[in-house]
């Protein structure tokens, strides 16, 4: 899961997002003059906020929630509620219990060819706006002091960038839609290896994080080859990762 920009839910409980979360996204993303924010008129219901940090402006998303996202609709920049679980065209709704992590996609499977990213990849990408994200670990897989646990205990850890920052991390996104005609917008967040200083916690993926110079090529992939969109996808910030144990 992630911590991404506040969201708000209307009374009737549809996700709405504030206009901050396009300010951030235009502020961050290279030549985004050309925006658009696609939203409905709803009342906001703060009550709603899940796992909201107090005074942070920001909430805890987990796979199955909603987030704003930055994908290209009709050659302009649209930010779009979306799944944070992805459901690719074509596919049964059952994807989603068959597949109940395609809430990431590995760089690795991304590039197969013939894999079910196939109707994705180099043809609708997105990003998303964070500032931390959380992992779960075994406890004896955590290398980096001797913790009171059972070996198999599961841990959860919280990684913050430094130096802090908004991290621009790279997704793809799906418009999904049924035989009766229902709709889906869903999005999976792309991963590699992890750097060091995360696997040493014991968790073995961690997502992409894009320069801000690099959004626009992610996110018009036309033209450009798999070996150039890997290359943008692994011309990472200069940034470390710090973590925290979190309790349960």
């Amino acid at each position: 899961s992630l911590h991404w920009r506040r969201r708000f839910h209307s009374k009737r409980r549809r996700p709405f997002f504030v206009p901050e979360c396009v300010r951030v996204l235009a502020s961050l993303v290279v030549g985004s003059s050309l925006l658009r924010y696609a939203s409905g008129d709803v009342t906001l219901n703060r009550a709603w906020i899940p796992g909201k940090e107090k005074g942070s402006g920001y909430a805890r998303i987990y796979s199955g929630n909603y987030a704003p996202v930055m994908c290209v609709v009709d050659g302009v920049k649209t930010v779009l509620p979306m799944r944070y679980l992805c459901r690719p065209p074509g596919v049964p709704a059952e994807f989603d219990q068959t597949y109940p992590g395609a809430y990431n996609a590995r760089l690795d499977k991304l590039i197969k060819p013939g894999g079910y990213w196939k109707a994705l990849f180099r043809k609708q990408h997105a990003v998303i706006v964070a500032r931390a994200f959380h992992e779960f670990a075994s406890a004896g897989d955590y290398k980096l002091a001797a913790l009171d646990l059972p070996q198999d205990k599961s841990i959860k850890l919280k990684f913050i960038p430094e130096p802090k920052q908004e991290m621009l991390i790279p997704c793809i996104w799906s418009r999904w839609k049924g035989a009766g005609g229902e709709e889906l917008l869903s999005f999976a967040v792309i991963t590699n290896d992890p750097p060091p200083e995360v696997k040493v916690t014991g968790h073995d993926r961690c997502p992409l994080q894009l320069k801000p110079e690099n959004v626009d090529a992610w996110l018009y992939p036309e033209g450009k080859t798999v070996n150039e969109l890997v290359a943008i996808l692994t011309d990472k910030p200069d940034v470390h990762y710090r973590h925290e144990l979190e309790a349960d």
